[in-house]
Order: structure tokens, then sequence, then C-alpha cells
């Protein structure tokens, strides 16, 4: 069975009309929750299973479509941060799938975490499955969603959930 909840958009001080969540997607215009107040820099981890050029390429993807975005770095074997699995603030941090992952479930996944009052974003991490880093929309996707947009069921959407339908 299928729950559907309503949910009032405040935009302003004007109330939109109601949207309805269905397990996590929103129907209706695309939604973004929360937004950076400064550009993030990308940190892509010695494991994460990416090449340079396919990051710079989803962050072009990005700045095309007028989002600010800082600088991309290939972060060194023994960087700190990455070896902890630690995110610092004003990061977006990609590297390889952690024990928390849900095989099977998804390609890869993002954290985003921000402040639920202000809605601004102040760090990312972005895992993806070893055989998927470099595949094309993939991190595009998931950049989309550390830049604080959600999944949005449309065919040819950037933000679909399905990888092949997106």
């Amino acid at each position: 069975m299928k729950f559907l909840i309503p949910i009032l958009l405040l935009t302003g001080h004007a109330i939109e009309p109601a949207t309805y969540v269905e397990t996590g997607f929103v129907f209706g215009p695309p939604v973004r929750q929360a937004a950076w107040a400064l550009p993030p820099d990308v940190i892509v981890c010695q494991d994460a299973p990416v090449k340079e050029a396919r990051v710079v390429n989803a962050v072009a993807f990005w700045k095309n479509m007028g989002y600010d975005i800082g600088t991309v770095t290939m972060a060194e074997k023994d960087d700190f941060a990455c070896a902890q699995d630690i995110v610092l603030y004003g990061e977006i941090t990609i590297k390889l799938i952690g024990q928390d992952f849900q095989i099977g479930k998804h390609l890869a996944t993002t954290q985003t975490w921000y402040n639920s009052e202000t809605k601004t974003i102040f760090k990312a991490k972005i895992q993806i499955m070893s055989s998927w880093g470099d595949t094309e929309r993939i991190l595009e996707h998931e950049l989309g969603h550390a830049l604080g947009w959600r999944d949005y069921n449309q065919t040819g959407h950037i933000m679909n959930t399905n990888w092949s339908m997106g």
C-alpha cells in the first residue's frame, strides 16, 4: 500500500500548493531542499573509483547550469580526512563506498549535511561503487544531491533515481 503525505512548501511568505511525497520522492517540479552559502570545494579521495577527468566533467555540468563550485582536488594517498572518513566543512568529498552502503539498492549515494532552519549546506559525501565510478551521469546525479537537489523521477532528468532513465 502506498501512502501520500501532503506537504506545504513555503516560498517567502506565500504558501505553494500541496506537494505529495511517496517513499521520499516529490511529485511536481524538482525540489531543492538546501543550498551552499559559499562555493564548495570537491575533494576526491585516493580510493574514489573516478578519474580526475570524469570529476572535472561532472563539475563542469553543474557550473554550466550556473552553480558556483570551488576547486577540484585529487587527495594524496595519506590524506588524513579521507583515511579517517572525515568530511570537512565547505567540502564535497568523493570516495569509494563504505560499510554503511546498501549494496544492491544503489550505484552511488550522497549524504548532505545542512542546517534545517537556514537550509544551508555545510558538507557532503558522495560514495560510489567501484565499477560505476566513471559511468556517465552517475557523478552528475550525485553532485546534484550534494548541491541540495532531491530525486526527481522524470525521464531524461539528471536527478532521476533510475540511471537508465536519467
